[in-house]
């Protein structure tokens, strides 16, 4: 596993142990929510929007929790990356739109996470797909996914040439090339 997907890990596990502190607080005492995050409406908290929320942040924290040890679990990283999404978009819309929160550090934290945590994942997805191709070249898995290296490059054309897109590697260049055959379709 790559030193990126371990420090992936080890901040999902993180973030996964904060949230379960919080939903702790959400339970205990609802006015934690109105001090810290709320601060802008704070009339509006109330036992149950604060059970809400820590249920909301218990599901989020088990997700995020999950995926620190399946990582290589697609759907459970996308749904990960989702939850990430949606805190941003709450803390966003309860600060810009319905003016529930003030920009206090209690809002400004959350927002700070749920950004940096939701460019995690979708960099760790790239390099990922990146490091898959760049082994299954290396192996010489690529005619598998119909990827030539230059050396089956010039055998191929040495037989009379290559029917089918290719990528073809030089250096650090990559090129894509379509030789089209006499009398096929192309759609």
């Amino acid at each position: 596993m790559s030193r990126f997907l371990n420090v992936l890990r080890s901040w999902l596990v993180m973030v996964s142990i904060i949230a379960m502190g919080n939903t702790l607080q959400s339970f205990r005492d609802h006015t934690f929510l109105h001090e810290k995050l709320y601060t802008g409406k704070p009339d509006l908290v109330n036992g149950l929007q604060a059970r809400t929320f820590g249920i909301w942040t218990l599901l989020s924290s088990v997700i995020r929790c999950l995926c620190a040890i399946d990582i290589h679990n697609k759907t459970l990283y996308h749904i990960t990356l989702w939850t990430f999404l949606l805190a941003l978009g709450h803390f966003l819309s309860e600060l810009f739109v319905f003016g529930t929160a003030a920009p206090t550090i209690g809002v400004l934290a959350p927002l700070m996470v749920a950004t940096l945590s939701s460019h995690l994942p979708e960099a760790a997805v790239d390099f990922s797909a990146w490091n898959e191709s760049r082994l299954a070249l290396s192996k010489g898995y690529g005619k598998l996914a119909g990827i030539s290296l230059p050396s089956e490059r010039a055998s191929a054309e040495a037989d009379g040439g290559v029917s089918q897109d290719s990528v073809h590697m030089k250096a650090s260049e990559v090129t894509l090339t379509h030789t089209e055959v006499p009398g096929q379709r192309y759609v």
